[in-house]
């Protein structure tokens, strides 16, 4: 179901996908790193599949939520500029979390656990924080080397919204950590070093604040304060 969805979203929308390719401004960069990390999931799980049956529903589900992924993108980018337009409404944050966490390919060695504390229920851009939060999750998986742990916690009150993203991965090196916001700024050899820094415009456009803390072969902590704006929808 998840490959007929994307063969949709290809024959269906072929101006999108092809500016996908054509574009070179900062605004698709962003899109086409989220795809691609998308697709790279996806493949994941096909392969996975095709060699475990036992883990036959597991990767159906997460094709099924990265072909979502990459749909939501895709008609998010059609009726809107990007820039800092958000699009408030009430969110259930732990159903925000599973679903971006079933973004992504979770191996046998990586636990993952959700913790909601205080209310479940917040006001955000779903799609772009879910973009958001499956980003940083990527990030954690990419730092975790052979086993260890992503926990994903948020407090919910009348006032803020704060969600962690923390793991047990090799941690980021004081020399550069405060810069691996900036654009093009990157320790992967294939990467443009876009994801962070789509976390931390939307962040901002929400009006809130994006921090890390690092520990060298003992983790990181991304920490997302944002304000939980109901009073303004």
């Amino acid at each position: 179901m998840g490959i007929i969805s994307i063969y949709d979203i290809i024959v269906h929308q072929p101006e999108l996908i092809s500016s996908i390719r054509q574009g070179y401004d900062k605004k698709n960069q962003h899109i086409r790193h989220d795809i691609r990390g998308a697709l790279l999931t996806l493949n994941s799980s096909i392969a996975l599949a095709e060699t475990n049956s036992e883990q036959y529903g597991k990767c159906i589900d997460i094709m099924k939520k990265s072909t979502n992924y990459i749909k939501n993108i895709l008609e998010e980018w059609k009726k809107y500029d990007e820039k800092d337009i958000i699009s408030l409404k009430i969110v259930n944050v732990r159903d925000l979390l599973e679903s971006a966490l079933k973004t992504v390919y979770l191996p046998n060695c990586v636990d993952a656990n959700i913790t909601i504390i205080g209310e479940e229920k917040g006001y955000l851009d779903y799609i772009k924080m879910m973009r958001v939060i499956s980003n940083l999750i990527k990030n954690s998986l990419e730092s975790i080397k052979v086993k260890g742990s992503i926990e994903l916690l948020a407090n919910v009150n009348n006032q803020n919204i704060t969600i962690k993203i923390k793991d047990t991965g090799k941690g980021i090196s004081p020399d550069i950590i405060d810069r691996i916001f900036d654009p093009m700024f990157s320790t992967k050899s294939t990467g443009l070093g876009l994801g962070l820094t789509y976390v931390k415009n939307v962040v901002n456009a929400h009006g809130g604040t994006v921090s890390v803390k690092s520990e060298i072969d003992v983790g990181t902590e991304f920490t997302l304060l944002l304000p939980n704006l109901q009073s303004k929808t």
